[in-house]
């Protein structure tokens, strides 16, 4: 690193060769130095796009489980440590890209990012696995603290008032839970179980928190087995339904009482 006459920092690449005389005695050097700070830039942000989702600016999956994978090593090699994993998908997200399109599910996805990062540690590590998923790694955390986190979640999930256009959303989440102990094998098993536990939770009801329990497979999981309907189901009810037409606005149209998160 070298400090220019304006007192910037420069990334530099150096190269040194020495200087001989005719009998071969080393009279000296000759040192060359080569500005690599565009480069670096260059360098950081592609490690950063690999790394990040563009949309939320949150680790991406591939990133999550290189961690996931760290703390799963660190559980059986420290006697006692424990971790957990909350996996998050948003209820009826479907909905809102079919009904109001891709831009307000887009900025739906964001102020839910918003909402998780401020309930999250900051030694936590949030991401997003794909399209409404999103997963979460409560680091050196009990399972009843990582209970009372998820339950936490969902209620500022609930909670929060979605406004598009003249309309306001209101929306739930389902959250499966899993415990990172000496115990968990692999880094596959630990999300399949996460997994597992998400889905239990929607087959429940939805919006709503369920362990991971090895003898509860849900009916319907895998995902391509669920054969939801938009429209219809136990989510759709008068008390819950996130939307009630087929067109934007969304649930109701904001009056002067309306309230929002």
């Amino acid at each position: 690193m070298l400090v220019n006459r304006r007192g910037q920092e420069l990334a530099i690449q150096d190269s040194a060769a020495p200087i001989r005389d005719r009998a071969g005695n080393l009279i000296g050097a000759v040192m060359v130095f080569h500005d690599v700070s565009k480069e670096r830039r260059l360098h950081r942000a592609l490690h950063y796009q690999a790394s990040h989702d563009a949309l939320t600016g949150l680790i991406n999956r591939r990133e999550f489980e290189t961690r996931l994978t760290a703390a799963v090593e660190n559980a059986r090699q420290e006697s006692g440590g424990r971790h957990a994993l909350l996996y998050l998908d948003l209820d009826q997200f479907k909905l809102v890209n079919d009904t109001c399109g891709h831009p307000a599910g887009d900025q739906l996805l964001k102020q839910i990012t918003g909402v998780l990062q401020s309930r999250v540690r900051s030694r936590d590590t949030l991401a997003r696995l794909g399209g409404d998923e999103f997963g979460i790694l409560l680091q050196s955390c009990s399972l009843d603290q990582a209970m009372r986190v998820a339950e936490s979640l969902r209620q500022a999930i609930r909670d929060f008032r979605f406004i598009w256009q003249d309309g306001v959303l209101e929306l739930g989440v389902s959250i499966g839970i899993v415990e990172i102990t000496h115990e968990t094998p692999t880094v596959a098993n630990v999300m399949s179980a996460a997994d597992v536990a998400c889905y239990s939770a929607k087959d429940l009801g939805r919006n709503r928190v369920q362990l991971y329990k090895p003898d509860d497979v849900p009916e319907r999981h895998p995902r391509n087995a669920l054969g939801i309907q938009v429209g219809a189901g136990p989510a759709m009810k008068a008390d819950s339904s996130c939307i009630t037409s087929r067109s934007c606005p969304l649930a109701a149209p904001r009056t002067s009482t309306s309230t929002s998160n």
